[in-house]
């Protein structure tokens, strides 16, 4: 307020002194301020009534015609903020309204099964203590002949053991990541993106098997899902457990089915056979 000149104490050396005359020019301002007043408006104000040496029936008026003047500017933001409130109120009606899609489950397609293999003994691998839904391997194990066995989960395939000391599930959204995510980073990743969807022709990938390294939150596979050819793998490899358990609930909720893969490995320790 003193870098405005609100207020203009007197300065002794370098110790200012307030007089009554600050205390009151400070609960002015704290007054215009609750009635809504910026700042550059109560500078103004206080021109006038340093400057303008204005008699008691000039001041009334002065004050009524600005008092007036904010009276109608506040009525015509009311009016606005009451309009946006209907629309908003309108949106939430009709999202609400929408009934909430049946969630169908994602595991591990019967037919990819024979493209995995031990990641120490690059051996095929055979599924035990499973439990299939509509051809998918949604729990159980797949053990190699070495020793060596790995554990699906709600329909994603763990291969690093530590992931199997399974941590609660952290509450991750994509606006918490937007917000905490340097925004330089964010334009690239999109812009990336972009130029992936408009340059990939996923037409040319009916029947093939396509691998992500690194899906996190699902970003690129959300952006490229509706054009997923049917008879297409998407393989989606990440270290996050966590994460593969949210972009899964995300994806099993999607209008369209794809046949999505989800295994949680280290790049270098993918159980895929070679020449897949």
């Amino acid at each position: 307020m003193m870098s405005l000149d609100l207020i203009l104490p007197s300065k002794n050396g370098t110790q200012y002194e307030f007089d009554e005359a600050c205390q009151k020019d400070l609960e002015d301002i704290l007054i215009f301020k609750s009635m809504g007043f910026e700042l550059k408006e109560i500078k103004s104000i206080f021109y006038y009534k340093r400057l303008a040496s204005l008699t008691q029936y000039e001041e009334n008026e002065y004050y009524k015609e600005i008092f007036e003047s904010k009276y109608e500017e506040i009525d015509s933001e009311i009016e606005l903020l009451l309009k946006i409130k209907g629309m908003l109120e309108e949106k939430i009606s009709e999202i609400s309204s929408k009934s909430t899609m049946a969630k169908r489950k994602i595991g591990i397609d019967i037919k990819v099964l024979s493209n995995l293999c031990c990641v120490k003994c690059r051996e095929e691998l055979s599924l035990v203590d499973g439990s299939i839904e509509n051809n998918q391997v949604i729990n159980g194990k797949l053990k190699c002949y070495c020793g060596e066995e790995y554990l699906i989960d709600e329909g994603i395939l763990i291969v690093d053991t530590i992931q199997q000391e399974f941590e609660e599930i952290k509450q991750t959204r994509i606006i918490d990541y937007i917000n905490n995510t340097n925004s330089n980073y964010l334009d690239n990743m999109y812009k990336g993106h972009e130029i992936l969807y408009k340059n990939i022709n996923l037409e040319t990938y009916e029947n093939r098997t396509m691998l992500e390294l690194g899906s996190g939150l699902g970003f690129f596979l959300r952006r490229m899902y509706e054009h997923i050819p049917s008879t297409s793998i998407y393989i989606a490899v990440d270290h996050d457990i966590n994460r593969h358990r949210f972009l899964k609930s995300a994806l099993e909720k999607a209008d369209e089915k794809k046949n999505i893969v989800f295994i949680c490995s280290d790049f270098l320790n993918l159980p895929i056979k070679e020449n897949q």
